[in-house]
């Protein structure tokens, strides 16, 4: 009844305009309730976004990582300058992709671990370095054995042939034993070249050292100064031998403790690491997708809901609106039709209204 007194001190432009505004003004939050939890959703999608390009970069510098150590185990194989090309620009990329990667994120726990990746990278490039230079000493080394070890061995040979000619048995013994050693050496240096056993490298130094007592033997048992001097010859080329061997393993030694102890090691935890980071970020993933279809289906309930609200006071609206002046429309018309009819002492509705309506009502008095 109150409701109703209101709308009849209005105007109808003023209840017609109201109804239009009301109408409006409930498509106004219709569509703010659509667009903040759109906005919501926006945020969702956006982490998402973000995630998956954090999930790309360190995806790639894993793959690049692979494939840097795959490159170092065919380099420690073969050796070859190619396979130190191709594991220097592999290690290059993977570095450069761990400095952008870095530059992407902007998580502070997700740039630590990639900090993390990017250090050990790092380090592993520069290892590989490492690991080129002792391996060209090695290989600069072994050339000096392969060329000392049949000099050595050609002397004693001909201080063999040369006293057994000369009827000097006892020299062309100990030659024989020196020459002995010698290929003792050899044969264990070689095989240490091949395994990397410290067993092997002992035993030639065994060999070599055997042969230092053995030269010594036999050069107190010459007879002519040409046997004396192939016979210093092959001791000056047996402790050139001996300690290229020396620096065989020690350029070996130091190789193989950076391989096992920053290659085989890095490596290894690069990958794992990277493949914790992309586990985190999928964990993520998953939980923004049901954040995200939450918030999704909340929005369509809000928005069903603030609808049906809508409907129902657009529909009550037009209703008390409509009643308001349809109803004392109609009962002016009819107290006009009773007066057509010379029935003067009816009473005159509607004369207490402030609208339209009652100004024609107190224009029939």
């Amino acid at each position: 009844r109150t409701l109703m007194s209101f709308l009849n001190n209005l105007s109808i432009g003023k209840k017609i305009n109201g109804g239009f505004g009301s109408a409006v003004l409930l498509l106004v939050i219709i569509a703010a309730v659509v667009v903040m939890s759109l906005f919501s959703v926006n945020g969702s999608f956006v982490e998402f976004r973000r995630l998956a390009f954090s999930a790309n970069d360190v995806g790639q510098v894993q793959a690049n990582m692979l494939q840097t150590s795959l490159g170092v185990k065919d380099f420690i194989i073969s050796g070859t300058d190619e396979s130190i090309d191709r594991v220097r620009k592999s290690a290059q990329e993977t570095v450069r992709l761990a400095d952008a990667a870095l530059k992407q994120e902007d998580d502070p726990a997700r740039r630590k671990v990639i900090e993390s990746v990017q250090k050990k990278v790092n380090a592993y490039a520069a290892a590989f370095e490492t690991v080129t230079t002792l391996q060209g000493k090695r290989v600069a080394v072994m050339k000096t054995m392969t060329t000392v070890g049949p000099t050595i061995e050609k002397s004693l040979i001909d201080i063999m042939a040369g006293a057994y000619e000369g009827g000097n048995v006892n020299a062309a013994y100990f030659a024989g034993l020196a020459l002995r050693d010698v290929l003792l050496g050899r044969l264990h240096a070689n095989r240490y070249l091949v395994e990397n056993s410290e067993k092997a490298f002992e035993r030639a130094s065994e060999a070599l050292d055997s042969f230092s007592e053995s030269s010594l033997i036999m050069m107190t048992n010459f007879e002519k100064p040409e046997h004396q001097e192939l016979g210093e010859k092959a001791i000056a080329a047996a402790e050139k031998y001996q300690s290229a061997l020396i620096d065989v393993f020690k350029a070996t030694s130091g190789r193989n403790d950076v391989i096992k102890n920053t290659l085989d090691k890095n490596g290894p935890d690069v990958i794992k690491s990277i493949e914790m980071f992309k586990n985190e970020v999928v964990k993520r993933e998953v939980a923004i997708g049901e954040q995200s279809q939450t918030a999704v289906q909340a929005a369509v309930s809000n928005a069903i809901l603030v609808s049906a609200i809508a409907v129902i006071f657009a529909i009550a609206a037009a209703f008390l609106i409509g009643r308001s002046i349809t109803g004392p429309v109609q009962s002016l018309t009819q107290a006009m039709r009773r007066l057509a009819d010379k029935e003067m002492d009816i009473e005159i509705p509607a004369t207490d209204y402030k609208d339209e309506v009652g100004n024609m009502a107190r224009a029939v008095l």
